[in-house]
């Protein structure tokens, strides 16, 4: 998976505002850990799990 600083250059965005969605979806979703976000989306079929990477 990507850290911050490689989601915000990869979408042109500042690694501020990546930082602020992970937290606004996390108190959404009441999912507190990175695991946890990467669970409830694949569980979601939100990401394709031969798309994460090591």
């Amino acid at each position: 998976g990507m850290n911050n600083k490689e989601i915000a250059d990869y979408l042109f965005l500042s690694v501020h505002t990546v930082t602020t969605h992970r937290r606004n979806i996390s108190n959404k979703l009441q999912i507190h850990s990175t695991a946890g976000l990467i669970i409830y989306a694949i569980a979601n079929k939100l990401v394709n799990i031969e798309d994460i990477q090591e």
